[in-house]
Formats: C-alpha cells, sequence, structure tokens
C-alpha cells in the first residue's frame, strides 16, 4: 500500500513538472509566433521552389544538356529543400538580431538541414546499410543540436567547472 501511495505521489509531481514545463516553454506566445513563422516559411518555399524548378528545368531544356549531376530527387523537391533552409536560417538570424525568442525556429533549420542531406545524400548512395547509417547519425546529430548538446561552449563550461572543483578538492 505504501509503495502505492509513493507511486501516485511521483506520478503526480512529474505530471505537474510536466504541467509546468507545458505552460512556461510550449503553450506561450513565442511558440505561436514561431511555428507560425515557419508554416509561412513552408508555403513560401513551397511557391517559390515550384516557380524556381519550372525556369530551372525550362533554361536546362533549353541548353540541350541531359544531366548536371545525378540526384534522384526532382527538381522541386530539391529547390523546396533550398529554399526552406534559406528562409528558416534568414528568419533565424533576424530573431537573433533582434534578440527574440528563437528556439523553435533553430530547432526546425537543425532539422530542414538534417533532412535536406539525408534526402539527397540518400538518393545518391546505392548501399542501404550506409544510406541508413548516414540518416541515424545526422538525425541523432540533428538531435543533439535541437538540445544544446553540440554547442563547444558547453563543453568549455564542464571543463572549467571540472578544473574548478579539482582545484577545490586540492586545495581542502
Amino acid at each position: 500500500m505504501h509503495d502505492i501511495a509513493q507511486s501516485e505521489a511521483w506520478l503526480s509531481s512529474e505530471f505537474a513538472r510536466l504541467l509546468h514545463w507545458l505552460e512556461q516553454d510550449i503553450l506561450v506566445w513565442s511558440t505561436v509566433e514561431q511555428l507560425s513563422i515557419v508554416l509561412t516559411l513552408l508555403l513560401v518555399a513551397r511557391i517559390v521552389a515550384r516557380r524556381s524548378a519550372d525556369w530551372f528545368e525550362g533554361a536546362f531544356k533549353r541548353s540541350g544538356r541531359k544531366s548536371i549531376i545525378r540526384l534522384h530527387v526532382s527538381s522541386h523537391e530539391l529547390f523546396f529543400v533550398l529554399f526552406v533552409i534559406l528562409f528558416i536560417w534568414l528568419a533565424l538570424t533576424g530573431a537573433r538580431a533582434a534578440a527574440q525568442p528563437h528556439q523553435i525556429l533553430r530547432m526546425f533549420l537543425s532539422l530542414a538541414v538534417a533532412w535536406g542531406i539525408i534526402r539527397f545524400s540518400s538518393s545518391t548512395i546505392q548501399n542501404p546499410f550506409w544510406s541508413q547509417l548516414l540518416a541515424g547519425t545526422l538525425w541523432t546529430l540533428a538531435a543533439l543540436n535541437i538540445i544544446d548538446w553540440l554547442d563547444p561552449s558547453r563543453y568549455t563550461q564542464l571543463t572549467q567547472h571540472n578544473v574548478a572543483a579539482r582545484c577545490a578538492l586540492t586545495n581542502s
């Protein structure tokens, strides 16, 4: 009976912590603003990519060439990925310059870059093992970047903390 009460208390505290996190970090206007910016940029990228791809394909056919590089990806998809990355990067740069919240923009940029690299590299790598290994590695790097584990300053802070802790131990 005591174990059930402990489990209920732990579950209740974890649920309260989750609700607090949702209220403080997710269900705020800056998140809604950033998500609306991302959705708008995706729509704009789709329109611009379609027009750019149509122009590119027309110019390419008029030149008489058969191909520049061998990608198993349509030019529409290629331009869409490139414009998504460009537009989100520009929005992120603007948000940083204006000292506005930009975590969602940074997350979407990291995912878009990983998606683009995975999509184009996996279309050129014929071996399924290497293609899947590369995709898994890139998604892992994107996830680590999203949670800030790839930031070099974190390693510097950890190193400084370790050095300070060692100095404190040797001096005592």
